[in-house]
């Protein structure tokens, strides 16, 4: 894998010909841009809760020009020094936030290695990959909202 260091040292990396579709994470507008979307458009689907800790993946991604981070989910809730001050919440609350994010979209969640090209990341923790092009189509919406307030086929023949 390749590396693109920066300020002379690995702490701030983009991964180079991992990936196209995460070329423009390198820059800032990126980063506006997620939040944007997050503030504008993600919001309504989200609860205050997941709001908080999907903005806490932003930051630890895109904030840091990549696609993914590695973290516990005790860290999550505490912090540590490269992310900051964490989300406040106990880790059985962060690791159901999670599992919702991840029903919604918005997160993949893999153990470091059994990704694509994770070979960088220590055990320990989950790296959770962030998906910044999410849109509302990517929701699953139940059979009755699918069939336009009609009742589901199996209960019609009942």
């Amino acid at each position: 894998m390749q590396y693109r260091e920066e300020h002379g040292d690995t702490t701030n990396v983009v991964r180079l010909g991992e990936r196209d579709m995460y070329a423009d994470l390198r820059r800032y507008e990126a980063y506006v841009q997620a939040n944007h979307d997050l503030n504008r458009v993600w919001r309504k689907h989200l609860t205050d809760a997941e709001y908080s800790l999907l903005h806490f993946f932003i930051d630890g991604t895109i904030g840091w020009r990549s696609d993914r981070m590695q973290i516990t989910h005790n860290k999550v809730g505490s912090g540590t020094p490269r992310y900051g001050c964490g989300t406040g919440k106990k880790r059985r609350t962060t690791i159901d936030l999670i599992k919702a994010l991840v029903a919604k979209g918005f997160l993949r969640q893999v153990l470091p290695g059994e990704g694509e090209d994770d070979e960088s990341f220590e055990i320990g923790g989950y790296v959770y990959i962030l998906n910044y092009r999410w849109n509302e189509s990517m929701l699953s919406v139940p059979k009755r909202l699918k069939n336009k307030g009609k009742p589901c086929a199996e209960k019609a023949k009942k």
